[in-house]
C-alpha cells in the first residue's frame, strides 16, 4: 500500500482517468470523451498523451487491460479497453480522501462560501 500512497497527490488529469474507469471498461476515445465532459471541456487530452499515461498507470497494476464488454456498440469491439484493478480502486479511494480532506477543512470551506456570495 505504501508503494501507491507514494503516487498521492495524483496530477488532476490522472485523478480523471481512473474516475472514469471506475466500474466500468472504457477505450481510450471513451476516457476521453468522458474524461472532457467530467471536466466541462478544461481537461482535453491529446491521444499521445492519454495513451502514455495509460501505459504507466497498466505497468504499476493501476490499469489493466480487458475485453470488450458484451454490450459494446459495433466496431467498439475491435478497441482496447481498461479497467481499474484493486489497486487502482484503492488509489482513486486515497487521492478521493485526501480531497475530501482538503475540501472540508474550515479554511477551503470559507474560501468555497465566500466565491458563492
Amino acid at each position: 500500500m505504501s508503494e501507491l500512497a507514494d503516487l498521492i497527490p495524483l496530477p488532476p488529469h490522472t485523478f480523471l482517468v481512473l474516475l472514469c474507469l471506475r466500474g466500468r471498461p472504457l477505450h481510450g476515445y471513451g476516457i476521453k470523451k468522458e474524461v472532457r465532459a467530467r471536466s466541462e471541456g478544461r481537461v482535453d487530452l491529446d491521444p499521445g498523451g492519454l495513451y502514455r499515461l495509460i501505459a504507466r498507470l497498466e505497468a504499476r497494476g493501476i490499469v489493466s487491460v480487458v475485453e470488450a464488454p458484451v454490450d459494446a456498440p459495433g466496431d467498439d469491439h475491435r478497441r482496447v479497453f481498461y479497467t481499474l484493478t484493486p489497486a487502482g480502486e484503492a488509489l482513486l479511494a486515497m487521492e478521493a480522501s485526501r480531497l475530501a480532506a482538503l475540501i472540508g477543512s474550515p479554511d477551503v470551506a470559507a474560501l468555497i462560501e465566500g466565491a458563492r456570495a
